[in-house]
């Protein structure tokens, strides 16, 4: 089953959004599916497939696939639902809306280092952010992530203690010495 659900922009965020995820590396490619979200189910018969890129990482715990796939030519202001995965394994349709591309508020969390104790302690203060702004346009991470970039564990903590968040809303990391490896 994919997991490490990571959004983020890719040029444009009133007309694009990226996706990347992590499956076992028996899964030699994966795709994403998206729609414009409408009550109900019937969205579900207009996804679009779009493919992802595919590159085997190997790391302190073993090999892993992280498939990353671009959504381009969305429109602005608009609520969409997308799943990721490969054959007969997905997630779960999750949600995330455009920004306006005219001039118009923002809201977005900013946080600073969460480096240690993550998922004992920083997955408090990121779900209370959540709740406070639970519309959150993005977030910004102006701190490390974890403490060691290296450690695969350190990740599958940060992602956990997120809570699903990084799934459904954008998010921005620093660049530092312990966050340079990328989200997944």
């Amino acid at each position: 089953m994919p997991d490490r659900v990571h959004l983020t922009w890719t040029g444009d965020p009133a007309h694009s959004q990226a996706v990347t995820w992590r499956t076992s590396a028996d899964v030699p490619s994966a795709w994403a599916e998206i729609a414009v979200a409408e009550d109900g189910p019937l969205f579900v018969s207009k996804a679009r497939r779009v493919e992802a890129v595919t590159e085997v990482f190997e790391s302190d715990l073993g090999p892993a696939a992280y498939h990353t796939a671009e959504f381009e030519e969305l429109s602005p202001d608009t609520l969409y639902v997308y799943r990721v995965g490969a054959d007969e394994s997905f997630s779960e349709w999750r949600q995330f809306r455009t920004v306006a591309d005219t001039p118009a508020p923002l809201e977005f969390l900013y946080v600073g280092d969460a480096q240690n104790d993550v998922f004992s302690l920083w997955s408090r203060l990121i779900r209370e952010g959540y709740s406070t702004a639970p519309r959150a346009d993005f977030i910004i991470h102006a701190g490390d992530l974890i403490n060691r970039a290296n450690r695969d564990a350190e990740w599958g903590e940060w992602f956990l203690a997120a809570g699903g968040s990084s799934a459904v809303c954008p998010a921005f990391p620093r660049r530092g010495t312990t966050s340079t490896r990328r989200m997944t």
